[in-house]
C-alpha cells in the first residue's frame, strides 16, 4: 500500500521536507500554500506539551547531593585499544585542541549524523560523502588543509 501525499493526499508521495517531515509528491505540493511550517511547528509543540513532566516529584530520585557527599565527575571507560593509543600521543591531544581541527571534525560529524546536511537518507550514503570531504581535506585534495592533514597523519601513524 502506498502512502498518498500529505499535502494533495491523491499521489503517491516521492519526497519528504527535511525541515517539517511532510511527504510530497511533486514541487507544486511543496510550494502550495498548504505546505506551510508553522502549523506544523505550533501542532508539535502542542505535542510536546501535552506530555508529562519529568521532574524529581514525579520520579521520587533527588538530583542534588546529598549533605556530605562530594559530586564527583563521572569518566567514562575507554575499552577501544587504538583510541587509548591516540590520547596517550601528546602531540593528537595538543591537536585536537585547535579550531581547524575541531571544524572539520564536526563537519564530518555532520555529514555522518544529520541526514539533512546532506540529503542522504542511507547510512552508507553518507559514509561515502564524508570518505570524499575526507579525501578532499587531504593533500592533493580540492579543499588541501595541511593542519587537517597533519592531524589525520598522526591518526594513521598511532593506529598502524
Amino acid at each position: 500500500m502506498a502512502v498518498n501525499c500529505g499535502i494533495c493526499k491523491e499521489n503517491p508521495f516521492k519526497y519528504k521536507c527535511p525541515k517539517c517531515g511532510v511527504r510530497y509528491c511533486s514541487l507544486i505540493c511543496f510550494k502550495s500554500p498548504e505546505h506551510k511550517h508553522e502549523e506544523i511547528n505550533t501542532e508539535s509543540k502542542q505535542e510536546t506539551n501535552s506530555l508529562p513532566q519529568i521532574t524529581s516529584e514525579t520520579t521520587g530520585i533527588s538530583l542534588e547531593p546529598k549533605e556530605n557527599q562530594e559530586v564527583q565527575p563521572q569518566k567514562k571507560e575507554i575499552k577501544d585499544e587504538l583510541i587509548l593509543k591516540l590520547l596517550q600521543n601528546e602531540k593528537f591531544k595538543s591537536m585536537l585542541n585547535e579550531p581547524v581541527v575541531q571544524y572539520y571534525i564536526l563537519i564530518l560529524h555532520d555529514i555522518l549524523n544529520t541526514v539533512s546536511v546532506t540529503n542522504e537518507y542511507n547510512r552508507e550514503g553518507r559514509l561515502e560523502i564524508a570518505n570524499k570531504k575526507l579525501s578532499n581535506l587531504r593533500e592533493g585534495g580540492v579543499e588541501h588543509n595541511e593542519f587537517f592533514d597533519e592531524f589525520c597523519e598522526i591518526i594513521l601513524s598511532t593506529i598502524e
